[in-house]
């Protein structure tokens, strides 16, 4: 084989492997993209729950420090929760008829804000550990939160403000 053949030889296999790599580049951006997808869609609607249980207007900390709490429900707890979901998921409350009928009139932003914003209140189950439960128990236990004194609420506000601050302390 002479010097022209082995560098041609060479350079084919190069061209090559630079298209697998950009194919496999191109794959993992793909995977990604349906991922992140997938985790939004799911946050959305662990964010839904919370709107449904209408206590969106809460915090973020108090929200947090409230799922934070769940983890120390029985199991006689979780399982009437699971019942007092399922009876709320079966009725629709005038609260969400109207809510409803405002989101029809939403325009494509408001949409949009919207939908971050139930994202970011769904991702403080993720945080609490809580997004593979039970929806129906979940929002079994999220509409307990409007029987809260102030002085618990305060406490779940506490509770998660100090989450929040440590794993923004972790993250640095």
């Amino acid at each position: 084989m002479n010097l022209e053949n082995l560098y041609s030889k060479k350079r084919k296999l190069y061209i090559a492997d630079k298209k697998a790599r950009l194919k496999l580049a191109n794959f993992e951006k793909k995977s990604q993209f349906i991922l992140r997808k997938e985790r939004a869609k799911r946050l959305l609607m662990l964010g839904i729950l919370v709107e449904k249980a209408e206590i969106d207007n809460q915090p973020i900390e108090t929200i947090l420090g409230y799922l934070l709490e769940s983890k120390n429900l029985s199991l006689k707890q979780e399982k009437s929760f699971l019942v007092e979901g399922k009876k709320l998921f079966l009725k629709k409350s005038r609260a969400e008829k109207t809510r409803e009928v405002e989101f029809s009139y939403m325009t494509y932003l408001e949409k949009k804000e919207r939908a971050h914003k139930l994202i970011g209140i769904g991702a403080l189950f993720e945080i609490a550990g809580l997004d593979k439960k039970d929806k129906a128990a979940l929002v079994g236990y999220l509409i307990q939160f409007k029987k809260r004194g102030l002085h618990e609420k305060k406490v779940y506000k506490e509770a998660g403000t100090r989450t929040l601050i440590k794993r923004k302390n972790n993250y640095k």
